[in-house]
């Protein structure tokens, strides 16, 4: 830990640091974002908070529209009501069902959505901070640009664009990453040996 960093020594293996912003994670210890309880959730968070996390967004994977919407209805719930010895939620993780059925992963592609401002009406995405969508479906631009519409000017939300990876590999040729920012109105795309080269000119600080 740097001299100048907000770390004070304890002991020579122990330090009091900043809390840890998990921006990924779905559950621990059996417990996850997609299936539990408003009770069972709150046990997670108080376990997060013992842990180090400071603040997560709680990401949801792919399901069925229901599903997904009644958890969503259970973390909101959780925000409005914080308790001081849980992890703050600090807003949700939509991590897809926008993903393309031929790089559906470990996902079903029988419960993956095309990118339609349809289909993300189905959903009520107050609170999600960052959504995971394959800009090559159909519709995928035109759902990014409602998106832009749907949030607030004050919102930052990063909708964040994987493609190409599978859970085999990665087809160099045909995929890349891109993240549309709604505040700057911008989108960033690289294929992926721009990622790769970027990557190798950053230094650990850079990261």
């Amino acid at each position: 830990i740097p001299e100048n960093h907000p770390a004070r020594a304890m002991q020579d293996t122990f330090y009091i640091t900043p809390t840890l912003f998990d921006q990924h994670i779905h559950g621990l210890s059996g417990i996850d974002f997609n299936k539990n309880s408003e009770i069972e959730i709150r046990q997670l968070l108080r376990k997060l908070k013992k842990l180090g996390h400071g603040e997560i967004l709680a990401t949801l994977t792919p399901d069925i529209i229901k599903n997904l919407n009644s958890q969503m209805d259970i973390i909101r719930a959780i925000i409005s009501n914080p308790k001081n010895d849980e992890t703050k939620i600090s807003g949700i993780n939509l991590e897809g069902p926008f993903f393309s059925p031929k790089k559906a992963g470990i996902h079903s592609p029988k419960i993956l959505l095309t990118p339609t401002i349809k289909n993300l009406e189905k959903f009520n995405l107050d609170n999600v901070k960052m959504l995971t969508i394959a800009p090559e479906l159909r519709g995928a631009r035109k759902a990014i640009d409602y998106l832009n519409q749907a949030f607030p000017e004050d919102e930052n939300v990063n909708v964040s664009i994987l493609y190409g990876f599978d859970s085999v590999g990665i087809d160099e040729d045909n995929c890349g990453f891109a993240v549309y920012n709604t505040e700057t109105k911008s989108i960033m795309i690289a294929d992926y040996n721009e990622l790769k080269n970027a990557i190798n000119d950053l230094s650990w600080e850079d990261v």
